[in-house]
């Protein structure tokens, strides 16, 4: 396999290739392993290494097409040298790849790399959420002001803080410090229909059932134009309350996701016309467990959550976003949550390597799994096992590759987050 250590190599083949990818690692447990894939030539691979370092060898299989043979023998043929290595456990892989960066060639490749993984990097600082160890958070939010950064909030065992890229790994270094890692990412999750004809609310209206002594707070990320319709798509009166570190109701540069909350509160108010409305909106989980801690105050009593998180996800109620779930419905809020909008987008199995030593199998003889974007396409590739949640001794890590640039020997994007027997799946 040809080396490639020439950098003006390097930098056409990456400009043949302006892929714009983000990857985020996937915690949650469940049945088999699957892969969540949200945005449709890029490949993706996973790795599982146990404690003894696993050995990469091709097997021959003489039904295999020749290209896609040739990707294989990419694959089997990475050194260890060309795959980011593990680093600071208590450091997300993006984030650590991202300080290497940084120290490397300084803000404007650190940019770069931002862009490219879906960090979003603020002048040389970035928002992180900061785990702390039980009873700790007061320490670890007066660590990260020492250290530069700016704090934002927390709830339970979280601290949210704007934090300079230079001084993550001294953060995750401290005894304070559980894990550093960035938010979770959320997603809108919308389908057109008529739900309010095929549910039958004209004859509920008709019955007299308006929705009137009724608390609905719909929970997004932003409600842009919400104002102009109040009085004729809205309520004449709402309730509108930031939990955005920027204390903003209105997104109007996010296009559909800032007008994400707008729709679905007009569909609440179509379906419960007497109702009080509320529009909350929130950007991290340390706001959304803020948000839900307010509204629990304000009696409501119905939330509408139709955002979607696919790297942690609410499948089995479990987990931070399953606790914040589990608090608002010990308070009697009823909490209704879309469901279902990526069903046809997952590849699910057991765990098997027959092709390359330690290399999942997507297919048989192939432990590839092909995937077309346009440049300037968002993706994002999850991962889910079924580990035991705080044990798991299978070290996972899912890579990014290029066609082109694997044929060198070469990946392009990985998260190698560590699972060592003792800690949370990440």
């Amino acid at each position: 396999m040809p080396a490639l250590d020439n950098k003006a190599i390097m930098s056409q083949l990456l400009a043949r290739y302006p892929w714009r990818v983000t990857v985020k690692f996937l915690r949650v447990a469940l049945p088999f392993l699957a892969v969540l894939i949200l945005l449709p030539l890029l490949v993706f691979s996973v790795r599982a290494r146990n404690q003894v370092q696993a050995v990469q060898q091709l097997k021959p299989s003489a039904s295999r097409p020749a290209a896609e043979a040739r990707l294989v023998s990419g694959l089997a043929a990475l050194p260890a040298s060309d795959l980011p290595a593990k680093a600071h456990p208590k450091l997300e892989s993006s984030l650590v790849q991202l300080v290497e960066a940084f120290e490397r060639e300084g803000a404007l490749e650190a940019a770069s790399l931002a862009k490219g993984t879906g960090i979003e990097l603020r002048g040389d600082s970035i928002r992180a959420i900061i785990e702390v160890e039980p009873g700790r958070v007061e320490d670890a939010a007066r660590v990260a002001k020492q250290l530069g950064g700016v704090f934002e909030g927390s709830t339970d065992n979280l601290v949210q803080v704007m934090m300079p890229v230079s001084s993550l790994e001294e953060l995750a270094s401290r005894e304070e410090v559980r894990y550093v890692r960035q938010p979770i990412r959320f997603l809108p999750l919308a389908v057109g229909s008529e739900g309010v004809g095929v549910s039958g609310v004209p004859s509920w209206r008709s019955a007299g059932l308006t929705g009137a002594g009724v608390k609905v707070a719909v929970v997004d990320f932003g409600f842009t134009g919400y104002g102009s319709l109040l009085g004729t798509e809205l309520p004449s009166q709402v309730v509108a309350r930031s939990f955005r570190s920027d204390g903003r109701m209105e997104l109007p540069e996010e296009g559909d996701q800032g007008r994400h909350g707008t729709g679905c509160a007009e569909i609440v108010y179509d379906m419960a016309p007497g109702a009080q409305l509320y529009l909350i909106t929130f950007d991290t989980e340390v706001e959304l467990a803020k948000a839900v801690d307010w509204l629990i105050t304000e009696g409501i009593n119905i939330v509408s959550f139709s955002i979607g998180s696919p790297p942690w996800g609410l499948a089995d109620v479990s987990g931070l976003l399953g606790d914040v779930v589990a608090k608002a419905a010990d308070a009697g809020i009823l909490w209704v949550n879309a469901a279902g909008n990526l069903a046809m987008q997952h590849w699910s199995g057991p765990w098997s390597e027959a092709t390359v030593d330690g290399w999942l199998d997507f297919a048989p003889g192939s432990p590839l799994n092909g995937l077309f974007a346009a440049a300037g396409d968002t993706m994002i590739v999850s991962l889910r096992w079924d580990d035991p949640f705080d044990g798991s001794c299978n070290d996972y890590d899912l890579f990014i590759l290029d066609p082109v640039l694997l044929l060198y020997g070469v990946s392009l994007y990985s998260s190698e987050n560590p699972q060592d027997c003792s800690t949370p799946p990440r």
